[in-house]
């Protein structure tokens, strides 16, 4: 016989509106009360039956969270941040992946809409489509976005015709870091992999590349930028390819840790070594890019607080739709290791 909630109370010794605010995440309830509580969930099996709960609430204590690459050690680390702070709130988390294709994210949000997500975070994709999706098709709910470009932010705002909230680290920052840390290495030849967007000239790692290469007087053209989606798969034939163009180059900066990975690859492939035939720095700083060889120079993304961020942001929309949450940007470092 399924354990009730009366009888959870009972065992805690507390009563049972008490349990409900521990079980739903609401209320102010102090934390040797909660432990009790828990502590009695455990011993007694207890299992709250979701599926009713939402009927009655209106609220599924589920979120979204849809990803371009779930395989990207990026979006993992994002989603471990979601997932920690919305289990603090009471609150389960569902990841889809997407591909980065605008139908596999539309069918990904209706799916999640179909299972009464209370709210949803993602990425911008990066595809060169024009975004946002189709609005007409697309399920109205509670949406927070991480790392999208204020122009993007300006369309969708357009669309919706509602306040869009935003959670991103300081990308041109980081990314003139990472230029800057090449010239001042004394490279004057510095090529770019760079990721997809529908406008590339509002990709913020671009304008950073462009504005820094500008400022020292140093050779930028648009042949020494090579656009891919940012995968392994296709960053070293990317980088392969950039390099036997473009001979002169002595560095390269990439848009992300995968397409470095990817860079290094190449280089070993043509006999190029690291950094004394070509420096490399990666951005995001995922786990792997300080044990490759030689480990990667790149730029750190505070990936887990951003996580955190999205998800207290998405918990304050989805309590109040039409809030307007304003969040500063979080700080971008530069990492510097063997590959500069």
């Amino acid at each position: 016989m399924s354990i009730t909630m009366r009888e959870v109370a009972e065992h805690a010794k507390v009563s049972i509106k008490t349990v409900s605010r521990v079980v739903n995440g609401e209320g102010e309830i102090s934390h040797s009360t909660r432990q009790r509580v828990q502590h009695a969930i455990t011993q007694l099996g207890y299992r709250p039956n979701l599926m009713a709960r939402a009927l009655v609430t209106q609220r599924s204590y589920m979120i979204g969270f849809l990803v371009a690459d779930i395989c990207n050690p990026f979006f993992a680390e994002v989603s471990r941040g979601i997932q920690d702070t919305a289990k603090e709130h009471g609150y389960h988390l569902i990841i889809a992946n997407t591909d980065d294709d605008g139908d596999e994210e539309l069918a990904a949000l209706n799916a999640l809409s179909a299972r009464l997500v209370d709210g949803v975070i993602k990425f911008n994709r990066q595809t060169t489509t024009p975004q946002p999706p189709d609005q007409q098709n697309a399920p109205d709910i509670p949406t927070v976005y991480i790392n999208s470009t204020p122009e993007s932010l300006a369309t969708l705002a357009a669309a919706t015709q509602s306040p869009i909230t935003n959670v991103s680290a300081d990308i041109y920052k980081g990314a003139r870091l990472a230029v800057e840390h090449l010239v001042a290495k004394g490279h004057r030849h510095i090529g770019m992999l760079a990721g997809l967007a529908p406008d590339v000239n509002l990709m913020r790692r671009r304008r950073a590349y462009f504005d820094v290469l500008r400022e020292h007087g140093l050779p930028f053209d648009e042949s020494h930028i090579v656009h891919l989606l940012p995968r392994l798969s296709d960053a070293q034939a990317a980088a392969k390819q950039l390099l036997l163009a473009n001979p002169q180059f002595t560095a390269l900066f990439c848009y992300n840790d995968v397409l470095a990975l990817g860079a290094m690859h190449a280089c070993a492939e043509l006999g190029r070594k690291i950094p004394s035939d070509c420096a490399i720095v990666g951005f995001d700083d995922v786990e792997y890019a300080a044990a490759v060889l030689p480990p990667l120079t790149t730029v750190r993304i505070p990936k887990r607080e951003l996580g955190r961020q999205a998800a207290l942001a998405l918990i304050q929309k989805m309590a109040n739709p039409a809030a307007k949450i304003n969040l500063p940007l979080l700080k971008t470092e530069l990492i510097v290791r063997g590959s500069t």
